[in-house]
């Protein structure tokens, strides 16, 4: 089974709602098209956590230290001409200052209004992937 891992990196903003960042693929993959959270394929004998934060800096350019992210667990999915994959889910609240990059010619990253609920119900942004969607529950059970 292959495994995976995703962040949801979310932060308070002055006077708005939490944001969380969204990057969304735009090359011919599974959920091309679809937001989803910072992540992607374990490389052989990387831990989860570092496997998100390597995953985090390619993506958006931002420095996250396996020992920041909170875990939320295991999400196992298939579908859309993937094997199963086992995607390790995890959160970390970033600060108002960091900003995300465009490192990965093939993604654009971007902080969203975090309004949960307007997400999950695709009334925000377009379709979201599994293991986001996974996360976004998550956020709403345990966010501020």
């Amino acid at each position: 089974m292959r495994q995976a891992s995703c962040v949801l990196l979310w932060r308070h903003l002055r006077d708005r709602p939490a944001a969380w960042l969204a990057v969304r693929a735009r090359r011919a993959v599974a959920y091309a098209g679809y937001l989803e959270c910072p992540g992607g394929l374990m490389e052989p004998d990387e831990t989860p956590a570092y496997a998100a934060a390597r995953e985090v800096l390619e993506e958006t350019g931002l420095h996250v230290h396996p020992d920041q992210l909170q875990v939320c667990g295991e999400l196992r999915f298939s579908g859309r001409g993937l094997k199963t994959v086992a995607c390790h889910l995890f959160m970390l609240q970033l600060f108002e200052g960091e900003r995300p990059l465009q490192t990965e010619p093939t993604k654009r990253g971007a902080w969203s209004p975090l309004f949960v609920e307007d997400v999950l119900l695709g009334l925000h942004g377009g379709p979201i992937s599994p293991a986001t969607h996974a996360l976004l529950l998550v956020a709403r059970e345990s966010l501020p």
